[in-house]
């Protein structure tokens, strides 16, 4: 009876890893030429903004339909697949509204990207219950890693992909037809993506365990969710004009923007293997303190130089900390169930997000084009040539206030080795990426191995 159940999971697994596949490839070209796409249509700072706060807002609230969804007794799996079929189907009009001219274009855009929103983000809190009750909390950290890394990589051939893509037709004079063209292929993608995810298993919800002791996983979880969701909001309020200073202000091309960009994915993958392991090893809180405290130097990085390679260099440090940090706070919030159930804390922590999301991109669109060129405190002034030299500067201040006030008594809830920033800064440090990279995409392949180790030693399944 155990052995058909154990397969199924392991299968399950597998396809999972060819759904992240192609759905990073949709995401490598959708959500990283989103904003080019608006600036193509000659959207103002104001318009990214609401491109940016609209879709994360509606995407947030519609978690808790899911919640609802899967109260009322509908089956997990096939409300996945039709909420990524609904995404694939949504990006078709996108890739066709370049190629025509219409009134109100990025009106459209806008309506475009909160559908898609919604469906992506209804199915997530989905998505992430079922695969919670896949994985085993043993080895979960390398798991996703490995996954997150496949899918990193494929990611950031597309984007790059898309950048070449965009450079040619623009050249030839056709801008118009790379942008229809890379939105056809990332729709092409989804839909490929959905076929892997029809082929899964739902091995069906499990109860959550009780928490620790001293553990109160309500002020916990609380402390956590205004964290992240601070994390989100100030970044929200200045990275969606990044794309608007490089195309917009400083005149860089398609290939430039897609080197900047590019190079923060790579990162993301060069080095989630070695997060992953410190946090099996060391803890979830580690690797979200570390992770944490880099964030906020980024924006305020991008102020000292016009240089592609000094942004580059500088997205190079951001996406090493962003995959830090996105794979220690989703890792904690497993970590972080204490009672309650899974689906409801991950559609309240994406509420949460999604009100500061939309708040810091309101703002930030607001403030783009009024802030002053210059600020002063006393006799120290300070003055630049951009006018979002403000808004990164302000986005910069709220992570780091973030990070100061939000972050402070959040526990480890597993028994780890004890560790400190010196020996995440070693094992980081000797991490070689191409072997790492390679390492993962051939370990990736072959997951999960875990299941057989069990299988062997009587453990169970996940």
């Amino acid at each position: 009876m155990s052995k058909p159940y154990r397969v199924s999971n392991r299968a399950s697994l597998r396809y999972s890893i060819k759904d992240g596949a192609a759905s990073a490839i949709a995401t490598g070209v959708s959500d990283h030429y989103l904003g080019a796409l608006a600036l193509f249509l000659a959207a103002s700072p104001a318009q990214i903004g609401w491109l940016v706060s609209l879709p994360a807002l509606a995407g947030s609230l519609s978690h808790v339909l899911a919640v609802s969804s899967v109260r009322r007794g509908f089956p997990r799996l096939p409300v996945i697949v039709g909420g990524a079929a609904a995404q694939g189907a949504v990006l078709v009009p996108m890739a066709l509204l370049p190629a025509i001219s219409i009134d109100g274009a990025v009106t459209l855009l806008i309506v475009l990207a909160v559908l898609r929103a919604v469906a992506g983000n209804f199915i997530q809190p989905l998505w992430q219950s079922v695969m919670g009750d896949l994985t085993s909390e043993r080895w979960r950290g390398r798991f996703f890693a490995g996954r997150t890394r496949l899918a990193s990589l494929l990611a950031f051939a597309a984007l790059v992909g898309g950048g070449l893509i965009l450079d040619a037709s623009k050249a030839w004079g056709i801008a118009w037809a790379g942008f229809m063209a890379l939105f056809l292929i990332a729709a092409a993608a989804r839909f490929t993506s959905v076929f892997y995810l029809s082929r899964m298993h739902d091995p069906g919800q499990t109860s959550a365990p009780v928490a620790d002791g001293g553990f109160h996983p309500r002020s916990a979880f609380l402390r956590f969710a205004l964290f992240v969701a601070g994390m989100h909001g100030a970044t929200a309020l200045g990275g969606p004009f990044f794309g608007v200073h490089l195309l917009r202000d400083l005149q860089f091309t398609y290939v430039e923007f897609m080197s900047v960009i590019s190079v923060s994915v790579f990162a993301q993958f060069a080095t989630l293997n070695a997060w992953g392991g410190i946090s099996d090893r060391f803890g979830n809180r580690l690797v979200l303190r570390t992770a944490s405290w880099i964030i906020p130097a980024v924006p305020m990085l991008w102020l000292w130089s016009d240089s592609v390679w000094w942004f580059m260099a500088v997205q190079t440090l951001g996406g090493l900390a962003w995959a830090g940090f996105s794979l220690s706070s989703g890792n904690y919030l497993y970590d972080l169930r204490g009672g309650r159930p899974r689906l409801t804390m991950f559609a309240i922590s994406a509420v949460i997000s999604g009100v500061a999301v939309f708040s810091g991109g309101v703002i930030g669109g607001y403030l783009a084009d009024r802030l002053p060129m210059a600020a002063s405190l006393g006799d120290f002034e300070v003055s630049w040539n951009h006018p979002l030299y403000g808004v990164f500067l302000l986005s910069g201040v709220m992570r780091l206030m973030a990070v100061v006030l939000l972050m402070r008594g959040m526990a480890e809830l597993r028994d780890v080795a004890k560790g400190g920033v010196r020996q995440v800064i070693y094992r980081l440090a000797r991490f070689n990426s191409v072997s790492g990279v390679m390492f993962d995409l051939v370990a990736t392949a072959r997951k999960p191995k875990p299941e057989r180790r069990r299988r062997q030693t009587g453990r169970g399944s996940p």
